[in-house]
């Protein structure tokens, strides 16, 4: 049954958290000689760790290792492979699995401002649907990433990268990709009530690594 009030996106502001990762992490390779050749995945992870453990409020060496552990975990493990697997334990619907689709298959050329318009239509139709909370909540963190990094590349892009990068050259796809991902492996992502720790490290600190790291070796290419 369709919901007797609109609904909204409950992951907006988990999108925030991950913008602020993404400034965090520029910030501080700005520091160690703007986007050297000599910085590495490990270097990236290291800095995504310090900003989790500043978001958890603990900025002790154990929870900077704890979360560089979760991290790296993460990224060790056949992801594709594992994520297949959960959508079928939890029986995501397959026509909510096709408006992550129609997300994912979205041009990375468009400018900004088309992007987030044609993501917006996509994100209202399933918030107008039929399909429950649950149903949907994973694409919703999907859409929820995605948007939210098109518009912090939108508003920040000139700054990281000066001369190196036009405003379509984010990759965003990274970001929403490995949040979704971690969310389906990890745990529940309604996570400041169900979820562990390990959820908030894997969903917002992995969407951070995975991003900057494309982007820093996208920039090497160039």
């Amino acid at each position: 049954m369709k919901p007797n009030r609109k609904r909204v996106n409950p992951y907006t502001q988990i999108a925030a958290l991950h913008n602020r990762g993404i400034d965090y992490v520029f910030r501080q390779l700005k520091d160690r000689q703007s986007y050297s050749e000599a910085i590495d995945f490990e270097t990236i992870l290291e800095i995504a760790s310090e900003y989790m453990a500043k978001i958890q409020n603990d900025k002790s060496d154990a929870k900077k290792a704890m979360n560089y552990a979760e991290l790296a975990n993460l990224f060790n493990m056949d992801r594709d492979k594992v994520v297949d697997k959960m959508l079928e334990e939890k029986g995501i619907p397959m026509d909510v699995i096709g408006y992550l689709q129609r997300v994912r298959n979205l041009d990375e050329n468009l400018y900004s401002d088309d992007l987030i318009k044609k993501i917006t239509n996509i994100e209202n139709e399933l918030l107008d649907s039929d399909f429950s909370n649950d149903d949907i909540k994973f694409v919703l963190l999907y859409i929820a990433i995605a948007k939210g990094s098109i518009k912090d590349w939108q508003r920040n892009y000139n700054l990281r990268f000066p001369n190196n990068f036009e405003e379509k050259g984010w990759p965003w796809k990274e970001d929403a990709d490995t949040a979704y991902q971690a969310a389906l492996i990890v745990g529940p992502i309604d996570f400041f009530i169900t979820g562990s720790v390990a959820t908030v490290v894997s969903v917002v600190g992995g969407s951070v690594v995975a991003s900057t790291w494309a982007a820093v070796k996208n920039k090497k290419n160039r």
